[in-house]
């Protein structure tokens, strides 16, 4: 098949853009055609493929950098799929992705979610979404994240690890960074020499909290050994999450994870099994939960121990396998896949 990703190419790492980009690296490495037009995201916009230092392309794969990023136009091809509701003409069969939930502007969203097209979703939660939107049921069709084990893996101790926590402060609304914080500084008034490292993007819009650690756009091989593979606990602080690729990170990397029951984390989060569950938007509870794991550090080991070893299904070669059968059977029907290999 030849596939075409209009993808939103920025110049810093977002979750979404990854996983189309990996997507994109594992239909090439099935042995599929595989272009990749990179338009903006919010009016950002690499100059080069180059550019994009945080996510490896397969050599294979075809990239197109339009002049016009709002209205590219796309090769002709068996299939294109897009990451919102702007919908190119020509190039084959289209479908959206659908990666977040009241995450994007609401009119973009909006276009997004009624698209006239199938729905690719990325978690059990944005399939329930979608369907509750209007699509039809064989037009929501799931397909999961992946996750590169060769660089989320563990390399300290679980065992070993200093008291300290960690968590991605994204200044967006939905994810509550803020009330994230307010959490983990009541967790630290009852353990006085917990340490707490914030990483993102961006800064904090009110500031780094106090005695936090605010570290910024954190390289890749520093952000899995030096926050991820130092932590103790990870902590999901949002209100919703499509999915969540860095409590995903984490759990591989060795850290117990915190989350609040966002929608996304369903898929990796089982209460006192993987993760520890809390109420969204209870700053209380979900300290009440980093406290109970750093106190029980025999249970905390479990629920790591536990978490990594579930987040081992996530591979971008399963996700790729989905997303052609998807193609196979539903978007480009009557064109075969290529002998590619097969992932169990």
């Amino acid at each position: 098949m030849i596939v075409t990703f209009v993808a939103p190419s920025t110049s810093f790492p977002t979750g979404g853009a990854i996983a189309i980009y990996e997507f994109a690296n594992g239909l090439a490495r099935r042995g599929h055609e595989i272009h990749v037009v990179h338009v903006d995201l919010f009016g950002d916009r690499i100059a080069e493929v180059a550019d994009i230092t945080w996510c490896p392309f397969d050599d294979r794969i075809h990239h197109h950098l339009p002049d016009d990023p709002a209205d590219p136009p796309v090769p002709d091809g068996d299939a294109v799929l897009c990451f919102d509701g702007r919908l190119p003409t020509g190039g084959g069969a289209l479908a959206v992705f659908v990666q977040g939930y009241k995450v994007l502007p609401e009119a973009m969203e909006d276009a997004l979610y009624h698209a006239p097209c199938p729905k690719i979703c990325t978690s059990r939660f944005l399939q329930r979404m979608v369907i509750e939107h209007g699509t039809a049921l064989d037009q929501a069709v799931f397909v999961p994240y992946g996750l590169r084990h060769d660089k989320y893996r563990v390399t300290a101790p679980i065992d070993r690890r200093p008291p300290r926590v960690s968590m991605l402060y994204n200044n967006h609304p939905t994810k509550c960074a803020a009330l994230g914080a307010e959490a983990l500084a009541a967790a630290r008034r009852r353990i006085p020499d917990l340490e707490v490292v914030l990483f993102g993007t961006s800064p904090p819009a009110d500031g780094v909290p106090a005695d936090m650690t605010f570290v910024l756009s954190p390289d890749q091989d520093a952000l899995v050994q030096d926050i991820y593979n130092t932590s103790r606990v990870f902590v999901s602080s949002a209100l919703y999450e499509g999915f969540g690729l860095a409590p995903v990170e984490a759990m591989a990397c060795g850290a117990a994870l915190v989350t609040t029951d966002n929608g996304g984390a369903d898929d990796y989060a089982v209460d006192g099994v993987t993760a520890l569950v809390a109420p969204p938007l209870d700053v209380d509870a979900l300290a009440t939960r980093i406290v109970e794991l750093l106190d029980d550090d025999d249970r905390r080991q479990q629920i790591a121990e536990n978490g990594r070893r579930f987040v081992e299904r996530f591979t971008w070669d399963v996700a790729a396998e989905h997303l052609e059968r998807f193609l196979v059977d539903h978007l480009v029907p009557g064109n075969p896949a290529p002998t590619g290999p097969s992932v169990k």
